[in-house]
């Protein structure tokens, strides 16, 4: 029996490379002016806009009916099922799918938490669907996902905290922005989203990251390394990322995608990501 993978809008991976790896992907929504918006129908444009005119937005996880058709659907073609939600500190989406679960008992159906969001919560998703292309059971890859953990991470590159500090999704929030002068924070997802430094420019905070990814493949004993690079609306800069990346570590695998509109919101126009996954 195959695997089926299902995550979240937040991830950005609708598109081409939700397709290439088979991945099923529910929507978080986006509230503003009492309406809710499908995230995965709402144009970034849109979500710039809201951010250029200082609209109140918030967000919220997909519905018990989402959770039921998703699950529903892929289990009708015989798959079990691997759900990667958001982070479980960020978001109900891993509990509600757990509530959920328990009224599907004729499926098999497993949740992992990603304890990410956003790129790293993406790249989490990416390395479950490409064991279930690669034939592993749905036991394997559970086991296989909760070794990985400590392997697959991101670092994301903010001009502020403001709205991750307003949905209460951030770590030492207060003494990050209270210090904030004229830089890039750098900010990593365990659990919540955690401060970890400073950098003047997109250029340093670009050397902490390759200096972070150097580490982690020396941590592991690694010789590969996975990339997911996800950019806010410089889609110049992510390039740029990529190459040099590319000269630094010769990737197996490295993709560029702009963020979700709930990341956007989060990170900011500006705002751009590295994740990654280090293999043997």
């Amino acid at each position: 029996m195959s695997v089926r993978v299902i995550t979240d809008s937040d991830t950005g991976l609708q598109g081409q490379l939700a397709k290439k790896f088979n991945i099923v992907v529910l929507p978080h929504y986006l509230i503003s002016g009492g309406r809710a918006y499908n995230e995965l129908d709402l144009p970034r444009k849109r979500m710039i806009g809201w951010l250029d005119e200082k609209k109140e937005v918030t967000t919220s996880h997909p519905t018990v009916q989402d959770y039921i058709s998703a699950f529903e659907t892929v289990g009708k073609e015989d798959d079990d099922i691997l759900y990667v939600p958001i982070s479980s500190q960020y978001s109900k989406a891993h509990d509600i799918s757990l509530a959920v679960r328990e009224r599907l008992s004729g499926l098999r159906i497993e949740v992992v938490d990603s304890k990410r969001a956003a790129g790293g919560h993406a790249m989490f998703a990416l390395e479950a669907a490409r064991l279930a292309q690669g034939g592993e059971g749905i036991d394997a890859i559970v086991k296989e996902m909760e070794r990985m953990d400590g392997r697959i991470a991101e670092i994301m590159v903010l001009d502020s905290l403001s709205q991750l500090a307003r949905e209460g999704r951030t770590k030492d929030a207060d003494a990050a922005l209270t210090s904030l002068v004229s830089a890039k924070l750098l900010v990593t997802h365990r659990g919540l989203a955690t401060p970890i430094g400073k950098a003047r420019t997109n250029v340093q905070a670009l050397d902490t990251i390759i200096a972070k990814i150097k580490e982690d493949l020396a941590e592991f004993e690694a010789g590969d390394v996975r990339l997911l690079i996800e950019y806010g609306t410089d889609e110049e800069l992510a390039e740029r990322v990529k190459e040099r990346l590319a000269s630094e570590f010769s990737p197996s695998e490295s993709w560029t995608i702009p963020t979700s509109p709930a990341a956007l919101l989060r990170m900011g126009k500006s705002g751009w990501s590295v994740s990654w996954a280090v293999v043997n």
